[in-house]
Order: structure tokens, then C-alpha cells, then sequence
């Protein structure tokens, strides 16, 4: 987690709007923020996260009472970047906002999901980036850069795979042999699971 301090000027006021805290860098992923700040008055304020260079608004929060209560707002930075927040108040609103600053912590983009088993329909290579499964019940839908793992399984025989697309039955872009697995051919009829694994325990202690 690391946080986001304020600029010296966070407070503005009816029909303003500025950058209220320094810029900062995030590389691709996606993240959770969670900003203090709130209006003094009557009316609404607007806290934006805006990408230098693009100059466009990523995500917006709208309140109407200070202090805000504690909002988490996602973020998914499609290209590592300058991000600031910025604070806005509209000339028809009689209030002042203040920003205090935030806290930001990375999102996992790995999808997790409870005993979810099936089998391979098809033999694969020791190389294949794609296989078929008999079944995709359960098994999660993958939005952009996220992804799961599963670990394919035959007799004492075990190879943990990166899965980074699926269509339907069709799991896509696999990273072959990872966490110290190696990477070999499997037989129609092998299990393909999705378990909590070792790699993915140290990747959570590090978002913490």
C-alpha cells in the first residue's frame, strides 16, 4: 500500500477546479483507491483521477457531505502513466471540497473461484498455448490482463499453467510450467483444476 499526499492547495471553492495532489506513476494493472475528502456547504463535488498525459478524466467520485465516508474507487490504469486526482466544484454549487489525501493499494488481477474441476478433451504438447476443456462451468470469465491459473494433473504427474484468455471451453495465451512445474504432453482425460497455489499466497502478501 502507499499513500498519496495533498498539495498545499487541496481546498477550492465555488466554480474552481484544480490538481490537489502531487502526480503519481502506475504501471498497468488495477488498483484500489481510497481518498479523504468532502464538500463544506451546500452542494456537490466532483474528485477525479486524471492521466497526464491523455489529460482525460480515468474515474470520478461525486459527494455531498465532509468528511466522505470511506469509498473505495477501481482504477484500471490500461497504460503505466502520470495519475493525479484532481477536484472539481461547479459554479452553481455554494460549497468549498478539500482533499486530504489517499491511500492506494494494487488489485489483484487474478480471478479465484472454489472447486472447479473438469478434464482435458483433448491431447496437448509440451509446447500448445491453448487446450479444450470437456467443461467451462465455474470457471471464470476473464476481463483485460486478468487471469487464472490451473493445475493439470495425471496420476503423480502435476503442471501449474497461466491461463490469460478463454472462449467458451477454449482456455487461451497459456504461460506453460509455472511455479517450478515443467511443462510436458498430457493425454485427454487429465484433470485440469484451478487450487490455491504457493506463488499465488506470496503474490497476495505482496499487494499487502
Amino acid at each position: 500500500m502507499r499513500m498519496v499526499d495533498r498539495l498545499a492547495q487541496s481546498i477550492i471553492h465555488t466554480g474552481e477546479t484544480r490538481r490537489v495532489s502531487p502526480w503519481f506513476y502506475l504501471p498497468i494493472g488495477r488498483y484500489r483507491l481510497l481518498p479523504s475528502w468532502g464538500v463544506i456547504g451546500t452542494g456537490t463535488g466532483v474528485l477525479s483521477i486524471r492521466e497526464e498525459v491523455a489529460g482525460t478524466d480515468i474515474v470520478t467520485q461525486s459527494v455531498t457531505t465532509f468528511p466522505q465516508a470511506q469509498a473505495e474507487i477501481e482504477l484500471n490504469a490500461a497504460s503505466a502513466g502520470q495519475y493525479a486526482f484532481f477536484l472539481d466544484v461547479g459554479t452553481s454549487n455554494s460549497v468549498a471540497a478539500e482533499f486530504r489525501g489517499a491511500q492506494i493499494r494494487q488489485a489483484p488481477l487474478q480471478q479465484w473461484v472454489n472447486n472447479v474441476s473438469t478434464t482435458l478433451a483433448a491431447n496437448i504438447s509440451d509446447v500448445a498455448t491453448s487446450l479444450t476443456i470437456t467443461s467451462a462451468t465455474g470457471f471464470p470469465t476473464l476481463g483485460a490482463n486478468e487471469f487464472f491459473d490451473v493445475t493439470l494433473e495425471a496420476g503423480t504427474t502435476r503442471e501449474i499453467v497461466r491461463v490469460q484468455g478463454r472462449t467458451g471451453t477454449t482456455l487461451s495465451s497459456l504461460l506453460r510450467g509455472r511455479e517450478g512445474t515443467t511443462a510436458v504432453a498430457w493425454s485427454a482425460g487429465s484433470i485440469v483444476s484451478i487450487r490455491l497455489t504457493a506463488g499465488q499466497i506470496a503474490a497476495l502478501r505482496d499487494l499487502t
